[in-house]
């Protein structure tokens, strides 16, 4: 009996310290702080600059365009995805092959990290239908598609989408749930045969949304090009610049720059995206898939740099916005200082009164 005991003991001891050595290799000892480090951040730069895109959009009537709305939706996804962060950077670091939280708060970081995901797609396909609409049509002002309210619904009508894509074949179907997956140390889906099914869904609805956003900037190309050949066939080349220039403008320059500038929000998602999704489909490649699936949050960060980097408008907004959140943090340290405006009216009021000597004697 005391034998058997033992050997139970010995069994029990050699099961825990292979799932131990699971979790080691999976994460790794070593990655495990980089990858912390990484999404601390990502959570950082990703809730400020996504925190500037909303109040940007919200306090500059410049910026508060029809196609801004599908901008902000873009940023809350981003910025949801970046206030679970902190869950996932606790299971990281956890050395136990459990989620160190209750495990209905890994549901809910699980749940919403696929369903922000999920939205960012459908948001970036609805950018890319409805620039393709406003330039092949040569769409001029607030028409059509092209309107705050019809945006504004587009928008709620993605985190529909985003919802159902997500939750209807997990909780209808039940092909897996959302849990702490070990050797990742996050909240995932569970792993299982029906799981696989689902993340094959997922890879063909991603293949679906990136097909659909190619072939709509590939329409805008053509159609601008198509444009500048005809041009270049019924007019004479010293007529040819100078028409197609007009031509250019009549079809608006802001909306073929802001078309570019949102095709490399495209192009970013789709390079932060890539090595995730072949991370998983190549198995045994747990410290691979940690640094991709670090990569892929990197993107949540990322289209706030973009457009400060690539739109004027929304730079000097964020510029501005910061100048005034560090002259608050000052005056709130150094007390309630007069305004500049009040300093400059008595400097201008105090030369005005030197010019009357006599004045200030009799005064004393």
């Amino acid at each position: 009996m005391d034998v058997f005991s033992v050997d139970q003991q010995v069994l029990s001891a050699l099961s825990h310290n292979s799932t131990n050595e699971t979790r080691h290799e999976g994460s790794g000892f070593p990655h495990h702080i980089v990858i912390a480090s990484i999404y601390i951040a990502t959570t950082v730069f990703g809730v400020v600059g996504n925190g500037l895109v909303i109040m940007g959009v919200a306090l500059s009537p410049k910026l508060q365009t029809p196609t801004n709305v599908l901008i902000v939706n873009l940023a809350i996804a981003d910025l949801l995805t970046c206030a679970v962060l902190p869950f996932q950077t606790a299971g990281v670091l956890s050395e136990r092959d459990q989620f160190p939280l209750p495990d209905v708060v890994c549901t809910i970081v699980g749940s919403v990290i696929y369903v922000t995901f999920a939205c960012s797609g459908i948001n970036l396909v609805l950018i890319a239908i409805i620039r393709c609409y406003v330039i092949t049509k040569s769409i001029r002002g607030k028409v059509g598609l092209n309107t705050r309210r019809k945006q504004i619904a587009l928008a709620l009508m993605a985190w529909v989408l985003a919802c159902l894509s997500i939750y209807v074949p997990v909780f209808g179907f039940q092909l897996t749930t959302f849990s702490y997956y070990p050797p990742y140390g996050q909240c995932f889906t569970s792993p299982s045969p029906r799981s696989n099914a689902y993340h094959g869904y997922l890879a063909v609805l991603i293949c679906i949304m990136v097909t659909v956003i190619l072939a709509c900037y590939l329409r805008i190309l053509v159609f601008l090009r198509n444009q500048h050949n005809q041009f270049r066939v019924h007019f004479g080349s010293s007529r040819s610049r100078r028409l197609h220039r007009a031509a250019i403008k009549r079809m608006g320059r802001r909306e073929i720059r802001v078309t570019k500038n949102l095709f490399i929000v495209f192009m970013a998602f789709v390079v932060c995206t890539l090595p995730t999704t072949i991370a998983f489909i190549i198995p045994d490649v747990l410290s691979i898939g940690l640094y991709t699936t670090a990569v892929l949050y990197l993107n949540n960060c990322l289209n706030p740099i973009l457009y400060a980097y690539k739109h004027p408008v929304f730079k000097s907004r964020f510029l501005a916005l910061i100048k005034r959140v560090l002259v608050s943090v000052g005056c709130s340290r150094k007390g309630v200082q007069p305004p500049v405006r009040t300093i400059s009216v008595a400097f201008v009021y105090a030369m005005n009164v030197s010019q009357y000597p006599v004045t200030l004697k009799m005064a004393y």
